[in-house]
Parts: C-alpha cells; sequence; structure tokens
C-alpha cells in the first residue's frame, strides 16, 4: 500500500518447498522508509517441525541481512 510509511514490495512472502538437499530459488524483498527517522529491520524466522526426525528444527530458509537500519526516506534489497 502507497500510504503508509513503511512499505514492502510483497503483501506475503512464499519462501515455496524445496525437496532436502536442493537450494531453493532466491527472491528480492524491497522494504521502503518513508519516515523521517531510521527504522531497523529485524527478521525473525518461526521453528519449523522435521517429521523425520520428529523435533522442532531452525529455520532452513535464510534472509540476509538479518538486521537492517535503514535511512529516512530510502529503501534496502534483502
Amino acid at each position: 500500500n502507497t500510504q503508509r510509511d513503511i512499505q514492502i514490495n510483497e503483501d506475503f512472502v512464499d519462501f515455496n518447498f524445496t525437496h532436502v538437499g536442493r537450494i531453493s530459488e532466491s527472491k528480492q524483498i524491497t522494504i521502503k522508509n518513508k519516515y523521517s527517522f531510521p527504522i531497523e529491520v529485524n527478521w525473525a524466522l518461526l521453528k519449523v517441525y522435521n517429521k523425520v526426525s520428529d523435533k522442532w528444527v531452525s529455520n532452513p530458509f535464510k534472509i540476509r541481512p538479518e538486521v537492517q537500519t535503514i535511512a529516512p526516506m530510502t529503501s534496502f534489497n534483502f
């Protein structure tokens, strides 16, 4: 929504399923800061349930950088 002070180019981020051992396709996410002050973006991916080990494990998907300060009136691509 162009009216929001913090904009993201995706309403929903789909990391897509991939079989074990295959690298998933990269995606670019852009966040725009329309505030007059910097914002900090901190990505937190939830743990996922591994059916093979019957345990909760770290999410295999990554967003880099995990933490980023975005200056006022600028955007950043993750």
